[in-house]
């Protein structure tokens, strides 16, 4: 498999490139091409994660081997290198995670050992395809890396690579998804601030905060702008049709990366808890507030949070923010949103791209006076990462809108407690 890979490979390069010298086509700008030869890991879905890690343990990894050796048996120039995930190989080595009970012999390891050492098989700078802004700057370590089954990187994780001394990346777009447009040339820096929160009150049928003021006195929450409101929302097929024909305009639902199939009687709903009980200590600092659904909520779909039974039924679990700012926002140009560590312009996100969702990290979500460019209010998240901007529903909504500041007044921020989408 692999000879014929790398054969058919070598063959296009440089059919492509004679091609491309006897054409009035060409592309002066390519100087150099690089052919790199690797495959697609996907433990767990193209088969079950102990087949594929035995295949990588007893085919891949030594056929690779064997055929970079042939090549040098040869005597020529020509090499052949093979690229993997780290993390195969830590398992093909160690078996920390235990993804196959057939682990390969003596022989099979001093062979790809060997390889190892001489060059002919190493790894690139992603342990496998992860979600980036769920990474940490750590793991940006070597100069090339590949990314596969996703749409693109965000664009703080540039600065991120550049840092380390990651040159080249490979992102592989699953046929089913579309790809994101290219950012900008310019990547821009922010600073961060940060104000201080005071005086609360609650609804106590619903649990929210209906009063928040800060130590200046500015109310940032009333009955109409109201804080930590749960909602728990179920899906129908209606709704993965939707995503899936914004997300494949020109193909269409259904798609099995990207659907559940069997909802034929499922609804799509937003639910809300009402409270059992609040709590509070004796210097009104710390509120523990108890909530519930009703129990059918709860006997027919996933409304709860302890002892959770394990379901494929579609369902996410939202807490909604919809603070009053003292500036009403003309543009996404006075809110920055910490992602990876640097500081991300919602405004200016590519097109096709994650433009209402994002991961944000310790620096949270902050929004600043366009005319001072003091920061005005704050949002952090220590618990959970995943922030929809001004709807919930953007998990399932793929309409490739920016997002909409002027209407966090009227909409709100949303953290994604739970999903299993």
């Amino acid at each position: 498999m692999f000879r014929l890979f790398f054969c058919l490979l070598l063959f296009l390069v440089v059919f492509e490139l004679s091609r491309s010298s006897s054409s009035s086509t060409t592309y002066p700008w390519i100087e150099k091409v690089h052919v790199v030869s690797m495959t697609h890991l996907d433990v767990g879905f193209t088969n079950f994660a102990s087949n594929v890690c035995s295949l990588y343990f007893n085919n891949h990894l030594p056929d690779a081997a064997r055929l970079a050796q042939e090549l040098r048996d040869c005597g020529g120039e020509e090499r052949f290198i093979f690229t993997t995930h780290p993390w195969i190989l830590l398992e093909f080595f160690d078996n920390i995670a235990q993804c196959t009970n057939e682990q390969p012999n003596c022989t099979t390891i001093e062979l790809v050992t060997n390889a190892i050492k001489q060059g002919d098989i190493t790894w690139h700078a992603h342990a496998f395809s992860m979600f980036i802004p769920m990474m940490d700057k750590s793991l940006f370590n070597v100069i090339n890396a590949s990314h596969k089954d996703d749409m693109g990187h965000p664009i703080s994780s540039i600065p991120i690579f550049a840092e380390n001394g990651i040159k080249s990346i490979h992102i592989g777009v699953n046929l089913n998804c579309r790809g994101a447009d290219l950012p900008p040339e310019d990547v821009g820096d922010y600073f961060l601030f940060e104000t201080i929160l005071l005086s609360v009150g609650f609804n106590y049928t619903t649990g929210t905060i209906v009063f928040l003021q800060d130590d200046l006195g500015r109310n940032l929450s009333t009955i109409n702008n109201t804080l930590g409101n749960i909602q728990y929302k179920t899906y129908s097929n209606n709704d993965f049709n939707r995503f899936n024909l914004q997300f494949n305009p020109n193909c269409g639902p259904p798609y099995g990366d990207f659907a559940k199939p069997g909802l034929t009687n499922s609804e799509s709903q937003t639910l809300f808890p009402h409270v059992i009980s609040l709590w509070t200590d004796n210097i009104n600092k710390t509120f523990l507030i108890e909530l519930t659904f009703l129990d059918d909520i709860i006997e027919n779909y996933g409304g709860k949070w302890f002892n959770k039974i394990a379901t494929r039924f579609p369902e996410s679990i939202w807490i909604e923010f919809n603070p009053i700012l003292p500036v009403i926002s003309d543009t996404c140009n006075e809110w920055k949103i910490d992602v990876l560590g640097y500081n991300v312009d919602p405004s200016k996100i590519v097109d096709y791209s994650s433009r209402q969702l994002h991961a944000i990290e310790h620096g949270g979500v902050r929004f600043y006076d366009q005319t001072s460019a003091r920061p005005l209010f704050t949002f952090y998240s220590f618990d959970v990462p995943l922030l929809s901007i001004g709807s919930s529903e953007y998990l399932l909504n793929f309409d490739n809108s920016i997002a909409d500041c002027q209407g966090i007044n009227k909409n709100g921020l949303f953290i994604n407690l739970h999903n299993n989408l």
